[in-house]
């Protein structure tokens, strides 16, 4: 059975391969880069597939130096005077293994949890990152003409992009494509175009939305509590820029706040919801039988004031009842989420 961070590698190689457009051939398989650590991985993953004894890798060099040797690889060496830096041709020969390669990534391909890992590969292979003036950043992907899975990939993960007949190449620009190959990790395959993605990622000093971008994403962050803090780092703004958001979402009806340990954690309306810290929830648990204040106050070891503020505060949320002196917990269907 192939592990879970195989099949990522596996599916990151198959990236490689679809960025080397050359899915005609019938008797072998080909990757070519001048990355050496590319180079390991594809041929790790290739390696553990099909038999060893029918990899060959080509390396071509404009002067003597130290080169990549994989073991149980053939390897040949020549020299390329008009290369800048060496590169690598790994070649893997034999017919069965191709047609069995070729389904495995028809296969990988159709699965949704897998195009962040086809992309990474697909981006290390044949990706560039440009940056110039009137502080243009832009992500491109060389290629001679689009291809068909990869703009659904695109497509599926949100990643506006367009297709430059002229440049030969997918070109993707905005602060929001670029978060989205932050997140899904697409840039990180590549230790160079890596190194690069980050410094250009953060020379990003402000992040011009477009009108209510923020207001329209809040519902969808907010599917779970998060503080006005964590906000305000989500979406580079002032806490009370996000604060004055939020207090006008509550008042529209679509947001709820909650109090725990001097904190207002926020959640959508209708997530079904109840956030409680840890001390109230110690409460709750005492309250499977009736109790009066000052017996909860003993086993809590705190004053009775405290252990009514906290009673009152859970009644308030339909989690307690009381009958005369007596209080117990309240039956609930909502998720009670301890913070």
């Amino acid at each position: 059975m192939v592990s879970s961070n195989q099949s990522v590698k596996l599916a990151e190689c198959i990236g490689l391969w679809i960025a080397e457009g050359d899915d005609k051939t019938i008797r072998e398989i080909t990757f070519t880069n001048n990355c050496e650590v590319l180079i390991r991985q594809f041929y790790d993953v290739l390696s553990n597939l099909f038999p060893t004894g029918k990899f060959r890798l080509y390396s071509y060099t404009p002067g003597k130096r130290k080169l990549l040797n994989l073991k149980g690889c053939i390897r040949r060496c020549y020299t390329d005077t008009r290369a800048n830096r060496p590169y690598y041709i790994l070649r893997y020969a034999d017919t069965k293994s191709v047609i069995k390669w070729k389904s495995m990534v028809q296969d990988i391909v159709s699965q949704e949890r897998y195009f962040p890992d086809i992309l990474r590969g697909f981006f290390a292979g044949e990706g560039n990152i440009k940056t110039g003036a009137h502080y243009n950043r832009t992500l491109r992907i060389a290629q001679k003409e689009p291809i068909a899975p990869i703009d659904t990939m695109l497509k599926f993960l949100g990643i506006a992009y367009k297709f430059s007949t002229r440049e030969r190449a997918y070109v993707i620009t905005g602060w929001n494509n670029w978060e989205k190959f932050y997140r899904h990790k697409i840039y990180i395959l590549h230790p160079e175009k890596r190194e690069r993605f980050l410094s250009t990622w953060e020379s990003y000093k402000e992040v011009h939305y477009p009108a209510n971008f923020i207001r329209n994403n809040l519902l969808q962050k907010l599917s779970r509590p998060m503080t006005s803090r964590e906000l305000a780092i989500a979406f580079d703004r002032s806490q009370a820029t996000l604060q004055e958001l939020l207090c006008e979402m509550k008042s529209e009806g679509k947001l709820m706040n909650y109090r725990c340990r001097s904190l207002d954690y926020w959640v959508r309306a209708d997530s079904n919801l109840v956030v409680i810290s840890d001390r109230k929830s110690e409460v709750l648990k005492l309250l499977q039988k009736f109790h009066r204040v000052y017996e909860l106050a003993q086993k809590m070891d705190i004053d009775d004031k405290s252990v009514k503020r906290r009673l009152v505060e859970l009644e308030r949320l339909g989690l307690v009842k009381h009958k005369g002196y007596l209080w117990n917990s309240a039956p609930t269907t909502k998720e009670v989420l301890v913070l």
